[in-house]
């Protein structure tokens, strides 16, 4: 019996030969990294970005790596209970942190933030329509592979979703590293010393200003929510002066907590 070929709906897309090679390496091994697929066809994730259309977005925050800091608190304790013996405490990040080039792995921006909006905003869309904002970019100045960020003076990428904790920084927080393993997904973390937070915020006020500013704008741009913006503020208002509070317009205290009661 005689088949005809399979016709692709209208307005599919035929994959060329890139895609054809990259769906290949995925049967291969659906468990590698992007950017191990990436090298194998020699393409990098920043040379395949896509546009924004009404039925697609992309997201990228800065300063993110694919597993951070939070993810190693939630399961390390675990680990040690598990892994560890009566004289010997161990967990796959103790063991992998001394391989990295840069140890102290895992960063400290909360990307978990920007995926529980994007969540709910991705329901509102299939929901209501509702289309998404657009976000920045992470501004690359190679697509490569591998593609190369740009950086500012402390080693912190430019462009994308800027939250305060990289926007007003207190520590190095780089989404890539080096080394075996799970290493590069780690990214790391370094705190700046003390004498550069000093010459970066003169009063603690100055800092929690800039840190306000920067997560009430996120918050307004739809990246970040409410609950997650009072988490990111509340330990510092709670240890600023009289002064700074008292330069919070109504808006912005609305914006944050809903009422001006929500101020200590």
């Amino acid at each position: 019996m005689a088949h005809s070929p399979r016709t692709l709906p209208p307005g599919s897309a035929i994959p060329d030969d890139i895609s054809k090679q990259i769906i290949e390496q995925l049967q291969e091994d659906g468990r590698r990294s992007y950017a191990a697929i990436g090298k194998a066809v020699g393409l990098s994730e920043a040379a395949v970005r896509q546009p924004d259309t009404t039925m697609f977005r992309t997201w990228e925050v800065a300063g993110s790596s694919h597993v951070d800091e939070h993810l190693r608190k939630s399961r390390e304790p675990l680990e040690l209970r598990d892994f560890s013996t009566s004289t010997v405490a161990s967990s796959s990040e103790a063991i992998l942190a001394p391989q990295c080039q840069v140890p102290t792995i895992g960063t400290r921006v909360p990307t978990g933030y920007v995926v529980g909006s994007a969540f709910d905003l991705l329901v509102r869309w299939v929901k209501h329509r509702t289309q998404p904002p657009s976000a920045p970019r992470i501004a690359v100045s190679s697509v490569g592979p591998p593609a190369v960020i740009e950086r500012d003076s402390n080693g912190l990428a430019l462009g994308g979703i800027r939250l305060s904790q990289l926007a007003v920084p207190t520590a190095v927080n780089v989404g890539v590293n080096s080394g075996p393993g799970a290493c590069q997904r780690w990214g790391y973390y370094i705190p700046f010393p003390i004498s550069q937070l000093d010459s970066l915020y003169p009063t603690h006020d100055s800092y929690v200003a800039q840190v306000v500013k920067v997560t009430l704008d996120n918050l307004q741009n739809q990246y970040i929510e409410a609950p997650d913006a009072q988490q990111t503020v509340m330990p510092l208002l709670l240890a600023a002066s009289s002064a700074s509070l008292t330069s919070f317009t109504p808006d912005a205290v609305h914006a944050l907590f809903g009422s001006s009661s929500g101020l200590p």
